[in-house]
C-alpha cells in the first residue's frame, strides 16, 4: 500500500502538518497558502511540498518566476549584487534550461519571460504567481504571457530538463 504524500514526511511538510493540527485543535484558522519559489530552474518543492499540499488542500503561490531575473538573461545590478542570484542559479543545468527557453521564445516570436511566465501558468499546483516587475516593459511580458499558452510538448520539453537537486547544491530553506 503507498502512503497518502503528507504521510512521507521530512521536515518542513512535517512542521506544516503539525500547524496544521496545532491549529484544528485549538480553533485556529488553518493554514489556506503556502508561498514558496518555483521557476524553471528552482523545483524542488515538487517531491513533498506540492504533493503534500494538494493532499491537504492548500492552496500553493510561487514567487519568482523569472529566476530572479536568470530565465531572461538579465545582467542588471540584481545579477551583480543579490547574494542569493549565483548561490541558486547558474550551474550547467541551468544554462541547459535557460537556452531552451531563449530558443522556444524565438521558434514561437515571443519572450522568454512569457514562455517561463507561460510554463509556470500551465502548473495546476500553483494558484497563482508572484510577478515581481522593475519596468514597465517586464510587467507588460507579464500581461501578455496570460494569453500566451505552451503546448504540451513544450510543456514536457522544459519539464523533462529538469533535475532534483539535493540540499548541498542549492541553499535549503
Amino acid at each position: 500500500m503507498v502512503e497518502p504524500p503528507c504521510q512521507r514526511v521530512s521536515g518542513r511538510d512535517r512542521t506544516m502538518r503539525r500547524g496544521g493540527h496545532i491549529a484544528r485543535e485549538n480553533g485556529w484558522a488553518a493554514f489556506v497558502n503556502m508561498q514558496c519559489q518555483y521557476n524553471l530552474l528552482y523545483r524542488e518543492e515538487e517531491r513533498e511540498m506540492l504533493p503534500c499540499c494538494r493532499d491537504q488542500g492548500i492552496a500553493v503561490t510561487g514567487f519568482s518566476p523569472l529566476a530572479r531575473g536568470r530565465l531572461v538573461g538579465s545582467t542588471g545590478i540584481r545579477s551583480k549584487t543579490d547574494a542569493f542570484y549565483n548561490k541558486f542559479y547558474g550551474d550547467a543545468l541551468d544554462r541547459e534550461i535557460c537556452l531552451q527557453v531563449a530558443a522556444m521564445a524565438k521558434d514561437r516570436g515571443t519572450t522568454s519571460a512569457e514562455v517561463a511566465f507561460a510554463w509556470l501558468c500551465s502548473k495546476p499546483d500553483i494558484c497563482c504567481p508572484i510577478a515581481g516587475a522593475s519596468s514597465v516593459s517586464q510587467l507588460e511580458d507579464y500581461v501578455k504571457a496570460l494569453d500566451f499558452q505552451l503546448s504540451l510538448e513544450e510543456i514536457e520539453t522544459l519539464d523533462g530538463l529538469y533535475r532534483p537537486r539535493g540540499c548541498h547544491q542549492r541553499p535549503c530553506s
